[in-house]
């Protein structure tokens, strides 16, 4: 397909500018460019296509964007509407003077559509040729070089998602939850079936005894993906060799903050040596703030075999590079670890609740469906930090939605009450609910329910859905607990006690009693 013929495609409704020298020669391929840096995986005489994301209305960076074309792209297609109403005369001078064609895509043309016409039109390179393009991709950029060039080669979506659903690298027009809610079984077998309006395949990426990604096609037919098909397995195995070994391999300076972290809340204060190893990492004696980040789905609370056991803490591992990244970025000094089924975060600032808010969107951003409860303590001295975390678990115990956080001054009296109340008094609540419960049904099954209940606003519709079971056997769950606790669910009293009970387990267990 030559520039002309793309520009007279009549499904398209494309709008050339009157200034298409190069209109005769034939298109060699086709990528979705929205940064500059994205540009370096073009080859040369491609179509660059563009919703204007990144330059905006903003000349210098039109000017970028065009430099970082030249040499590269044919021409230049800008999704009308979608960023950019028209084509700026910036932009258009600078791709002339670059001599890139530039033509535009109506607002009701998908750029994918685009990016289909033309590839279903270049000509399918050699299999020898195709794999040295990926590996070229991945030794110069790496996981995301390799995808993008994937899609660029195949013309094909691509993307590549962690083990629990969260997007690493995506090249096309998808919703990335959307996607992933519609594979079947991702990390544990190939499938191949139509989804979201085309056909979709997963390949799960295995490395060292367990899947390390997934890597995942989307197209309009089921053709498509078969021609891409041997493409689609190199790019596996190249994932395969170069995704890191997540789990049990830390760097050096991580695991010295990890045991360090743990030392201060499970060791007694070392005045001599304790300060010491704090300003190594730049802590200079003033307030710290802990957080603790719980994960509250069920395949975490219900994880059994191995590999359940090592993709959770795969996951809680890059909630602690979340934290990481967003403390570096905002110059504050931190210790990250983990320590039970929790992740810890400590940093030093006389006012934490300022981070909270950021802190959260980061941990959230990491997996946007996942059911993440974030935890604050107030500031303390760090030879105090025992009690900060104590604070923390409270505080994320207290939390009632999903991806939510609270900050132990902020917490409502209850929660007060169970941190700050003798041991004695609150054993006696405690065995009076949970404990009953727990004699009462030893499987579980019981307390599962009623913690599912209460978290979910007592809906008996939600509850079963989350559950998986009719509302029926909810019901009658629910009425075996009213008949254990002696008082009906609907009563504030026993709500209190349940709530207090709940939030007072975790400080029972702590002390052994």
């Amino acid at each position: 397909m030559t520039l002309a013929e793309l520009l007279e495609h009549p499904a398209l409704g494309l709008r050339g500018l009157g200034e298409e020298s190069d209109a005769s020669r034939p298109i060699q391929g086709v990528q979705v460019v929205e940064f500059p840096d994205e540009a370096e995986g073009l080859q040369p005489g491609s179509v660059a296509l563009t919703t204007g994301l990144w330059m905006g209305r903003h000349p210098e960076r039109q000017r970028a964007f065009a430099a970082a074309l030249e040499g590269r792209a044919l021409a230049l297609g800008l999704h009308e509407g979608a960023v950019i109403p028209a084509v700026p005369q910036t932009l258009r001078q600078a791709c002339l003077e670059a001599r890139i064609t530039v033509f535009t895509i109506p607002h009701a043309t998908p750029l994918e559509a685009v990016r289909w016409a033309i590839a279903a039109s270049l000509p399918a390179l050699p299999a020898e040729a195709v794999q040295q393009a990926l590996l070229g991709a991945l030794e110069h950029s790496g996981d995301r070089g390799l995808v993008t060039r994937l899609a660029a080669l195949s013309g094909l979506g691509v993307a590549c998602f962690a083990p629990w659903g969260q997007l690493t690298v995506g090249v096309g027009d998808f919703d990335p939850t959307e996607l992933w809610a519609a594979l079947h079984h991702p990390t544990e077998r190939e499938w191949l079936g139509e989804a979201l309006g085309g056909w979709v395949c997963s390949l799960p990426v295995r490395a060292a005894g367990r899947t390390q990604a997934v890597l995942v096609a989307l197209a309009p037919d089921v053709g498509a993906l078969g021609r891409a098909r041997s493409a689609l397995d190199f790019a596996r195995r190249l994932l395969a060799v170069s995704l890191p070994e997540r789990v049990g391999v830390i760097d050096q300076e991580r695991l010295v903050r990890g045991g360090l972290l743990r030392e201060l809340l499970l060791e007694p204060w070392n005045p001599e040596l304790s300060p010491a190893r704090l300003r190594a990492f730049g802590f200079t004696g003033e307030p710290v703030a802990l957080a603790v980040v719980e994960v509250r789905d069920p395949w975490a609370r219900n994880r059994a075999g191995r590999e359940q056991q090592l993709e959770f803490r795969v996951f809680q591992d890059a909630l602690r590079r979340a934290g990481e990244e967003f403390f570096s970025a905002q110059g504050l000094p931190f210790l990250t670890g983990f320590l039970s089924e929790v992740v810890l975060l400590a940093w030093q600032s006389p006012r934490p609740r300022e981070q909270l808010e950021g802190l959260r969107a980061a941990l959230t951003a990491v997996a946007p469906a996942s059911d993440t409860r974030l935890g604050l303590s107030s500031p303390h001295l760090p030879s105090d930090l025992p009690a900060a975390h104590r604070e923390a678990l409270l505080a994320a115990e207290s939390v009632l939605e999903p991806r939510g956080s609270a900050s132990w001054e902020e917490l409502e009296p209850t929660a007060w009450v169970v941190a700050t109340a003798p041991l004695e008094r609150l054993r006696p609540v405690f065995d009076a609910t949970l404990g009953a419960i727990r004699r009462h049904d030893p499987s579980g099954r019981l307390e599962r329910t009623l913690r599912t209940h209460l978290e979910l606003g007592r809906s008996l519709a939600q509850t079963a859905a989350h559950l998986g079971l009719h509302v029926n056997t909810v019901r009658k769950r629910l009425q075996q607990l009213e008949a254990i606790l002696g008082d009906s669910l609907e009563s504030a009293t026993l709500l209190a006690r349940l709530r207090l009970a709940l939030l007072a387990e975790r400080r029972l267990l702590a002390d052994g009693r």
